[in-house]
């Protein structure tokens, strides 16, 4: 009887064991699952935080145009004066296939560029080249900015004519949405940019917000974002930079009213009496007036041989000489800018004296010689360029 008991006992245990621990096991999933959803929310309710900061602050700033355009297409129509660069597509630029969506900024002088290249893993980090010799150097990474882990993905630079202000957008921390637009600035004492800040609403929004860029010559902004687009296709905003930052939130705006701004709901909200407005579409109108002009005096008719004569860089089979000719167009930039140069510096001679007039010569003979050696090296170019693109034709 004993026996029996003790067996029918020990097989009850047996029996209720597994379910024993099987509750426990669930007791445990369901904490673990409580605390992993319970971290979520946590996260969730940080990046609610920063965006609610970054919405009261909401930049009161006219926007006085927009477009929707393909994305691929976007360095296309930014109309910059010379002395904010050049914004261009990597591919064109570097004579590649692929990275159709990325940019290339260009400075005024023809002798710098800013871009990204992605890793392996699709990362994308920002690099800069300089034009040395005829050609572009080795990719050289930016300083602080490549070396900082909260950004994911940096892409879209645009450098200020200051040489040291950065614009770029970047996906990671301190970003809203996917791509956030951020602002950097170069320290000469350290050798490399300082910590990027969010640039704020409403160029930044819970999309994808990418390229920046300002002309500080014609007081006129640009900015790209993918709000309320299709795929593919991104919006151009052009607005009214202004020196000094100004919230909505210091004018009384109601937090509705700041909300449907920061979204830009409706550009004619940001209007005002629409003088601002005016001035500037005044402006951008002349702007691309004058850009228009400069393209149609651009075009250029490059000599093959007696069958061959391009007018397009499209026309070159040879990627080589697509790349050689590139480097041309640059070096025969520069070689304009300092004939420009020599010309005024000339006229101003005679009215120089002393210690002044002397740097003057000296400065006058140093572009002198350079631009003898642009035409030796442009006239080497010239003839590289048609045997590469000869060899692919004859082939």
């Amino acid at each position: 009887m004993n026996i029996r008991y003790l067996f029918v006992a020990a097989l009850m245990i047996a029996v209720m064991l597994p379910a024993s621990a099987q509750r426990r096991t669930k007791t445990a999933k369901k904490k673990s699952k409580d605390k992993v959803e319970n971290a979520m929310t946590e996260q969730e309710m940080r990046r609610q935080q920063y965006y609610d900061m970054l919405l009261s602050a909401t930049q009161d700033v006219v926007i006085i145009d927009s477009m929707v355009v393909d994305k691929k297409d976007v360095f296309k129509h930014f109309s910059l004066s010379q002395e904010a660069g050049e914004i261009a597509s990597y591919d064109g630029f570097f004579g590649t296939d692929n990275q159709s969506d990325a940019t290339v900024y260009v400075n005024d002088l023809g002798d710098k560029c800013f871009y990204s290249i992605a890793d392996t893993s699709s990362h994308s980090r920002l690099y800069s080249s300089n034009f040395l010799d005829g050609k572009w150097s080795a990719p050289d990474s930016i300083k602080g900015i490549a070396e900082d882990t909260a950004f994911v993905n940096a892409d879209f630079p645009f450098v200020m004519p200051d040489g040291q202000t950065l614009y770029f957008a970047a996906k990671g921390e301190g970003s809203v949405g996917g791509y956030d637009i951020f602002v950097t600035r170069y320290d000469s004492e350290t050798g490399q940019y300082l910590k990027a800040e969010n640039i704020g609403m409403p160029f930044n929004s819970t999309a994808n917000d990418y390229l920046y860029a300002i002309d500080e010559m014609e007081n006129i902004g640009w900015f790209v974002t993918d709000r309320r687009q299709p795929e593919g296709k991104v919006c151009i905003y052009i607005f009214v930079p202004s020196e000094v930052r100004s919230s909505y939130k210091d004018k009384g705006i109601s937090d509705e009213q700041i909300k449907r701004l920061a979204e830009i709901c409706s550009i004619k909200d940001t209007w005002g009496d629409g003088t601002q407005r005016s001035k500037a579409l005044a402006r951008l109108s002349a702007l691309k007036t004058k850009n228009s002009k400069k393209v149609e005096h651009a075009t250029f008719s490059f000599v093959i041989n007696n069958d061959y004569v391009y007018s397009d860089i499209s026309q070159f089979r040879s990627s080589e000489a697509k790349v050689l000719f590139t480097d041309l167009q640059f070096k025969e930039n520069e070689k304009r800018k300092l004939m420009t140069k020599l010309d005024a510096d000339r006229l101003t001679y005679a009215s120089y004296q002393g210690n002044k007039r002397q740097q003057l010569k000296a400065e006058i003979l140093q572009n002198e010689i350079r631009v003898e050696t642009l035409s030796r090296e442009i006239a080497d170019m010239v003839k590289s360029i048609r045997a590469k693109e000869l060899e692919v034709i004859n082939k």
